[in-house]
């Protein structure tokens, strides 16, 4: 079965994160749950060095979502860094 890897870049989205791992997280579950990609499929997010509260949103997310695998990049990059180290 082939597996699933969504990769959300975040820098700064404190406003749209909330709703947007959501809605991911339970399109991956569906997913998952049918059978149609393999159960080891993540949702993969790479905080860009972000200032506001992207990070405490992504670890509450975490802790509460077992499709979550998280990436911290220490500089902030250009636009497309953070797709190519996903």
């Amino acid at each position: 079965m082939k597996r699933l890897m969504i990769v959300v870049p975040a820098y700064n989205e404190e406003e749209a994160l909330p709703k947007t791992l959501d809605v991911l997280d339970g399109v991956l579950s569906d997913l998952i749950e049918t059978n149609k990609v393999d159960k080891a499929s993540k949702i993969v997010i790479v905080n860009d060095g972000s200032a506001d509260k992207t990070w405490s949103i992504i670890e509450d997310a975490a802790a509460k979502m077992t499709t979550f695998l998280v990436l911290i990049l220490v500089v902030t990059m250009d636009t497309k860094m953070p797709l190519l180290l996903a």
